[in-house]
């Protein structure tokens, strides 16, 4: 475990996601902002001439933070929108549970 490096995952959380958006049109909340976080530490991904102002915005310096660090600021930007209705509210935005009930896989 002592070489585990956790940002391998990035990237298949990042596709998934951007997969499920294919089929869907909708991303929950949180994962809105992870996309964000996730081009905030690779912003040579995004196509020439994207207006980065958002993202440097909202993840500032990020390249030069600690990991540790650049997870909190993912943290404290999905708390800061969680319950921001305009985000809500967007067609956009995926207000279902992503998880059916245990309840759903028991026989009647």
């Amino acid at each position: 475990m002592a070489a585990f490096n956790d940002t391998v995952n990035d990237a298949a959380l990042f596709i998934g996601w951007w997969d499920y958006f294919s089929v869907t049109a909708r991303l929950p909340l949180p994962v809105q902002v992870f996309q964000l976080w996730w081009f905030s530490l690779n912003e040579e991904k995004l196509a020439p001439g994207a207006d980065l102002n958002t993202i440097r915005n909202l993840f500032p310096n990020m390249m030069l933070q600690t990991r540790t660090e650049q997870k909190r600021r993912l943290r404290r930007a999905v708390e800061k929108y969680r319950h921001d209705k305009a985000v809500l509210q967007d067609s956009r935005t995926e207000n279902n549970p992503l998880c059916f009930p245990a309840a759903v896989f028991q026989r009647t």
